[in-house]
């Protein structure tokens, strides 16, 4: 082979190497691009995706609070039209205080009064004095337009606590319906199971929304049957945490029952201020019929068959047993 042929054979394979490399280069380029464009694709889509769920997540959101704004209304109307209370329509609940109005009766549709009941002519009176007759007076001070000064000493005797014992089938909630439909208060019936939850706190907020209800459609017999099993004696085995939270907030709200500082006074506003009130006298007026409405009798009447189970602190806070 001639020196010219073998430097234009060299030559040919230095072509042909620097030719390769660079196609190599080229297809690597070219898978890099490819994974770059994936990533870029991938976030895209998962960003648009992100984006369509959270308009949908708005829309399913108010299309639910929606229909539950609706279904608040009309839970809000039937109790009204039921209680014969249109003041009722105007109240706003809560979710946990709309879970409670499928438990409340008025007095009209409680189809049981004392005369139903025999065998407990001693125990009846005793309740008609303490409860049903400071109720009945509070109503008709409500009906002429009393103040609120004016009843005070009479509604002092009222007490905000009562017991009911004795063995199965004796008619304590045969009882209990009596006395809201004698005094004509608004009957809640409360089963122990609705206030024990599972959930830490839930036990807790139900004790508060069974006293917001309560106050709310005063004046109202809270009925609690078997409470010896959400009142039980605190610190023993069978006591926790969970229960013993939940036992301080039934204690703190019962307490509240006793004191008056849901409206308090205030100093007249000057004027300017008056707002839809044309004068004082109009805004005191209106104030003395919410510390009226304030004091409305609220009474927490308990049931059991073992009231020796009950913390001596609850027991103190039912003085008519």
């Amino acid at each position: 082979m001639s020196l010219f042929t073998r430097f234009a054979t060299a030559q040919k394979k230095a072509i042909d190497d620097t030719l390769s490399d660079s196609q190599n280069d080229a297809k690597d380029w070219a898978a890099i691009g490819i994974e770059v464009f994936k990533v870029v694709f991938l976030a895209g889509t998962t960003v648009y995706l992100m984006y369509k769920t959270q308009q949908m997540m708005a829309t399913l959101t108010d299309s639910l609070q929606d229909r539950s704004q609706e279904s608040a209304q009309v839970t809000r109307k039937a109790l009204a039209k039921r209680l014969k209370r249109r003041d009722v329509i105007d109240m706003t609940f809560d979710s946990y205080e709309l879970r409670l109005l499928a438990d409340v009766m008025g007095s009209d549709e409680i189809d049981v009064s004392f005369s139903d009941i025999g065998g407990m002519e001693e125990q009846l009176e005793e309740v008609n004095d303490n409860v049903v007759l400071p109720m009945q007076l509070w109503a008709k001070y409500r009906a002429i337009g009393a103040d609120a000064a004016d009843v005070d000493q009479d509604l002092s005797a009222c007490p905000t606590g009562v017991l009911l014992y004795g063995q199965p089938g004796t008619g304590k909630s045969l009882t209990a319906k009596a006395i809201a439909k004698e005094s004509g208060a608004t009957f809640l019936n409360i089963k122990a199971s609705s206030i024990m939850d599972k959930y830490l706190g839930e036990s807790d907020k139900m004790v508060s929304a069974i006293f917001r209800v309560a106050r709310k459609l005063a004046p109202t017999v809270v009925f609690i049957d078997e409470i010896d099993t959400v009142l039980r004696k605190r610190g023993g085995d069978m006591n926790n945490s969970h229960v013993q939270s939940m036992q301080g907030v039934f204690l703190a709200e019962w307490d509240g029952l006793s004191q008056d500082n849901r409206v308090e006074d205030e100093p007249l506003p000057s004027a300017d201020k008056m707002g839809k009130f044309e004068n004082n006298s109009a805004l005191e007026e209106k104030r003395k019929q919410d510390r009226f409405l304030a004091r409305a009798p609220v009474v927490v009447l308990g049931a059991t068959n073992r009231p020796t189970d009950l913390d001596k602190a609850f027991l103190r806070r039912m003085p008519v047993q």
